[in-house]
Protein backbone atom coordinates (compact mmCIF):
# COMPACT_ATOMS: atom_id res chain seq x y z
CA UNK A 1 0.00 0.00 0.00
CA UNK A 2 1.76 2.60 -1.59
CA UNK A 3 -0.32 5.70 -0.31
CA UNK A 4 -0.18 7.63 -3.65
CA UNK A 5 -3.77 8.43 -3.08
CA UNK A 6 -4.40 11.34 -5.26
CA UNK A 7 -6.24 13.16 -1.86
CA UNK A 8 -3.33 12.55 0.64
CA UNK A 9 -0.48 13.60 -2.08
CA UNK A 10 -2.65 16.99 -2.35
CA UNK A 11 -2.82 17.24 1.32
CA UNK A 12 1.08 16.71 1.62
CA UNK A 13 1.51 19.09 -1.11
CA UNK A 14 -0.60 21.83 0.72
CA UNK A 15 1.07 21.10 4.76
CA UNK A 16 -2.70 19.90 5.71
CA UNK A 17 -1.29 16.92 7.48
CA UNK A 18 -1.26 16.85 11.57
CA UNK A 19 1.92 16.05 12.90
CA UNK A 20 3.59 14.16 14.37
CA UNK A 21 3.10 12.15 11.68
CA UNK A 22 3.04 8.09 11.39
CA UNK A 23 2.53 6.32 7.74
CA UNK A 24 2.36 2.40 8.26
CA UNK A 25 3.02 1.69 3.99
CA UNK A 26 4.69 -1.05 1.99
CA UNK A 27 6.31 1.98 -0.27
CA UNK A 28 8.64 3.72 2.11
CA UNK A 29 9.99 5.75 -0.75
CA UNK A 30 5.75 6.90 -1.24
CA UNK A 31 4.97 10.83 -1.16
CA UNK A 32 3.59 10.20 1.93
CA UNK A 33 6.23 7.81 3.24
CA UNK A 34 8.58 11.06 2.27
CA UNK A 35 6.87 13.56 4.58
CA UNK A 36 6.42 11.41 7.67
CA UNK A 37 8.20 11.75 10.58
CA UNK A 38 7.88 8.33 11.12
CA UNK A 39 7.88 5.03 8.83
CA UNK A 40 6.44 1.68 9.75
CA UNK A 41 7.67 -0.56 6.67
CA UNK A 42 5.51 -3.01 5.54
CA UNK A 43 6.37 -6.28 3.38
CA UNK A 44 3.66 -6.84 1.15
CA UNK A 45 4.13 -9.43 -1.53
CA UNK A 46 2.83 -9.34 -5.43
CA UNK A 47 -0.22 -11.45 -6.47
CA UNK A 48 -1.34 -11.17 -10.19
CA UNK A 49 -4.99 -9.70 -8.71
CA UNK A 50 -6.17 -6.09 -8.00
CA UNK A 51 -8.49 -7.21 -5.32
CA UNK A 52 -8.29 -9.27 -2.21
CA UNK A 53 -4.91 -8.81 -1.69
CA UNK A 54 -2.55 -9.25 1.78
CA UNK A 55 -2.55 -5.68 2.16
CA UNK A 56 -4.87 -5.06 4.70
CA UNK A 57 -4.05 -7.90 6.79
CA UNK A 58 -0.49 -6.79 6.97
CA UNK A 59 -1.15 -3.28 7.94
CA UNK A 60 -3.96 -4.06 10.51
CA UNK A 61 -1.01 -6.29 12.30
CA UNK A 62 1.65 -3.52 12.07
CA UNK A 63 -0.94 -1.15 13.66
CA UNK A 64 -2.14 -3.34 16.31
CA UNK A 65 1.76 -3.91 17.35
CA UNK A 66 2.07 -0.22 16.89
CA UNK A 67 -0.37 0.14 19.74
CA UNK A 68 1.11 -2.92 21.64
CA UNK A 69 4.40 -1.43 21.90
CA UNK A 70 3.34 2.26 22.82
CA UNK A 71 0.88 1.15 25.49
CA UNK A 72 2.63 -1.63 26.88
CA UNK A 73 -0.32 -4.15 26.24
CA UNK A 74 1.37 -7.55 26.72
CA UNK A 75 -2.21 -9.08 26.16
CA UNK A 76 -2.04 -7.36 22.95
CA UNK A 77 1.17 -8.90 22.17
CA UNK A 78 0.54 -12.47 22.72
CA UNK A 79 -2.40 -11.60 21.12
CA UNK A 80 -0.53 -10.80 18.15
CA UNK A 81 1.88 -13.67 18.35
CA UNK A 82 -0.72 -16.18 17.84
CA UNK A 83 -2.49 -14.43 14.60
CA UNK A 84 -0.47 -16.10 12.28
CA UNK A 85 -1.43 -19.48 13.55
CA UNK A 86 -5.18 -18.56 13.77
CA UNK A 87 -5.03 -17.23 9.84
CA UNK A 88 -3.34 -20.46 8.49
CA UNK A 89 -6.28 -22.32 10.68
CA UNK A 90 -9.17 -20.13 8.61
CA UNK A 91 -7.29 -20.71 5.74
CA UNK A 92 -7.19 -24.02 5.97
CA UNK A 93 -11.32 -24.30 7.13
CA UNK A 94 -12.50 -22.47 4.48
CA UNK A 95 -13.14 -25.09 1.89
CA UNK A 96 -15.40 -26.92 4.75
CA UNK A 97 -17.22 -23.94 5.61
CA UNK A 98 -17.95 -21.73 2.63
CA UNK A 99 -21.37 -21.90 2.11
CA UNK A 100 -23.78 -21.82 -1.26
CA UNK A 101 -25.99 -18.91 -1.27
CA UNK A 102 -28.42 -17.52 -4.05
CA UNK A 103 -26.37 -13.76 -5.18
CA UNK A 104 -27.90 -11.27 -2.68
CA UNK A 105 -29.54 -7.85 -3.83
CA UNK A 106 -27.42 -6.23 -1.51
CA UNK A 107 -25.28 -7.17 2.04
CA UNK A 108 -24.90 -5.79 5.36
CA UNK A 109 -21.86 -6.74 7.31
CA UNK A 110 -21.66 -6.71 11.32
CA UNK A 111 -18.84 -6.89 14.02
CA UNK A 112 -18.54 -6.23 17.65
CA UNK A 113 -16.42 -3.95 19.01
CA UNK A 114 -13.17 -3.93 17.01
CA UNK A 115 -14.41 -6.47 14.47
CA UNK A 116 -16.27 -3.40 13.28
CA UNK A 117 -12.79 -3.11 10.82
CA UNK A 118 -13.26 -6.45 9.70
CA UNK A 119 -17.12 -6.03 8.66
CA UNK A 120 -16.06 -2.70 6.37
CA UNK A 121 -13.35 -4.18 4.74
CA UNK A 122 -15.65 -7.09 3.84
CA UNK A 123 -18.27 -4.74 2.90
CA UNK A 124 -15.09 -3.52 0.65
CA UNK A 125 -14.54 -7.17 0.04
CA UNK A 126 -18.21 -7.66 -1.65
CA UNK A 127 -18.56 -4.24 -3.52
CA UNK A 128 -15.10 -4.78 -5.22
CA UNK A 129 -14.90 -8.55 -6.26
CA UNK A 130 -18.48 -9.15 -6.06
CA UNK A 131 -20.57 -5.82 -7.51
CA UNK A 132 -22.20 -6.84 -4.05
CA UNK A 133 -23.48 -3.48 -3.04
CA UNK A 134 -22.96 -4.17 0.83
CA UNK A 135 -22.26 -1.73 4.10
CA UNK A 136 -20.12 -2.96 7.52
CA UNK A 137 -21.33 -1.65 10.49
CA UNK A 138 -20.90 -2.23 13.86
CA UNK A 139 -23.39 -5.09 15.03
CA UNK A 140 -25.29 -3.05 17.36
CA UNK A 141 -26.27 -0.52 14.48
CA UNK A 142 -26.38 -3.26 11.75
CA UNK A 143 -29.44 -4.75 14.20
CA UNK A 144 -31.40 -1.69 14.29
CA UNK A 145 -31.15 1.02 11.45
CA UNK A 146 -29.94 -1.48 9.12
CA UNK A 147 -32.31 -4.00 9.85
CA UNK A 148 -34.88 -1.34 8.28
CA UNK A 149 -33.96 -2.16 4.83
CA UNK A 150 -33.54 -5.69 4.70
CA UNK A 151 -35.34 -8.15 3.08
CA UNK A 152 -35.39 -11.97 1.63
CA UNK A 153 -33.40 -11.13 -1.28
CA UNK A 154 -30.15 -9.48 1.25
CA UNK A 155 -27.48 -11.16 3.08
CA UNK A 156 -26.05 -10.33 6.53
CA UNK A 157 -22.51 -11.74 7.52
CA UNK A 158 -21.89 -11.62 10.96
CA UNK A 159 -18.05 -11.85 12.29
CA UNK A 160 -17.97 -13.67 15.53
CA UNK A 161 -15.86 -12.52 18.05
CA UNK A 162 -15.35 -13.71 21.81
CA UNK A 163 -17.25 -12.24 24.31
CA UNK A 164 -19.90 -10.64 22.01
CA UNK A 165 -23.12 -10.17 24.04
CA UNK A 166 -25.56 -8.91 21.35
CA UNK A 167 -25.12 -11.60 18.40
CA UNK A 168 -27.65 -14.26 19.46
CA UNK A 169 -30.23 -11.24 19.49
CA UNK A 170 -29.35 -9.87 16.30
CA UNK A 171 -28.72 -13.10 14.55
CA UNK A 172 -32.84 -13.66 15.57
CA UNK A 173 -33.53 -9.90 14.34
CA UNK A 174 -32.08 -10.39 10.84
CA UNK A 175 -33.72 -13.95 10.08
CA UNK A 176 -36.74 -12.02 10.87
CA UNK A 177 -36.30 -10.21 8.34
CA UNK A 178 -36.35 -12.75 5.53
CA UNK A 179 -32.16 -12.17 4.86
CA UNK A 180 -29.85 -14.80 4.77
CA UNK A 181 -27.22 -15.25 7.30
CA UNK A 182 -23.98 -16.01 7.29
CA UNK A 183 -21.47 -16.48 9.84
CA UNK A 184 -17.69 -16.11 9.56
CA UNK A 185 -16.91 -18.24 13.27
CA UNK A 186 -13.18 -18.76 12.98
CA UNK A 187 -12.88 -15.77 15.69
CA UNK A 188 -15.71 -16.83 18.18
CA UNK A 189 -13.19 -17.50 20.72
CA UNK A 190 -10.98 -14.51 20.10
CA UNK A 191 -10.11 -10.85 20.94
CA UNK A 192 -12.17 -9.05 18.15
CA UNK A 193 -9.25 -6.96 18.15
CA UNK A 194 -7.30 -9.58 16.03
CA UNK A 195 -10.90 -10.77 14.43
CA UNK A 196 -10.25 -8.69 11.18
CA UNK A 197 -7.67 -10.19 10.27
CA UNK A 198 -8.21 -13.96 11.14
CA UNK A 199 -11.58 -13.85 9.53
CA UNK A 200 -10.36 -12.59 5.98
CA UNK A 201 -9.91 -15.98 4.37
CA UNK A 202 -13.17 -16.91 4.97
CA UNK A 203 -14.20 -13.25 3.72
CA UNK A 204 -12.10 -12.99 1.11
CA UNK A 205 -13.27 -16.35 0.41
CA UNK A 206 -17.05 -15.35 0.21
CA UNK A 207 -16.71 -12.55 -1.83
CA UNK A 208 -14.45 -14.37 -4.90
CA UNK A 209 -17.23 -17.31 -4.65
CA UNK A 210 -20.19 -14.55 -4.93
CA UNK A 211 -18.29 -13.22 -7.83
CA UNK A 212 -17.24 -16.27 -9.76
CA UNK A 213 -21.44 -17.23 -9.43
CA UNK A 214 -21.78 -14.56 -11.06
CA UNK A 215 -19.33 -15.04 -14.34
CA UNK A 216 -17.37 -11.98 -12.86
CA UNK A 217 -13.56 -11.90 -13.31
CA UNK A 218 -12.58 -11.96 -9.18
CA UNK A 219 -8.73 -10.59 -9.69
CA UNK A 220 -9.29 -8.10 -12.98
CA UNK A 221 -12.63 -6.28 -12.09
CA UNK A 222 -14.13 -3.78 -14.64
CA UNK A 223 -13.37 -1.03 -12.32
CA UNK A 224 -9.90 -0.65 -12.33
CA UNK A 225 -9.09 1.67 -14.46
CA UNK A 226 -11.61 4.06 -13.97
CA UNK A 227 -11.22 3.97 -10.16
CA UNK A 228 -7.44 4.75 -10.91
CA UNK A 229 -7.76 7.59 -12.99
CA UNK A 230 -9.24 9.48 -10.58
CA UNK A 231 -8.00 8.14 -7.00
CA UNK A 232 -4.37 8.31 -8.28
CA UNK A 233 -3.16 11.95 -9.04
CA UNK A 234 -0.57 10.33 -11.55
CA UNK A 235 -2.79 8.56 -13.63
CA UNK A 236 -5.62 11.36 -14.07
Amino acid sequence: MSGEFRDLVEAVADELLPRPLVVVTATPDSTLARAADTVVPLAVEEHDTETHPQDFCNAAVACLALLARLTSDRVLRELLERTPADVAATAAAVSDWLPTLERPEAAVCAGHGAAWAGALELALLLKEIARVPAEGLELREAATSALTGLHDRCLVVGLASGGDPFLAEAKRLWRSSGAAYVEIPFGAELDPRVVPVVAFPAGAALAVALAQQAGLDADHPWWVDAYLSTARRHLR
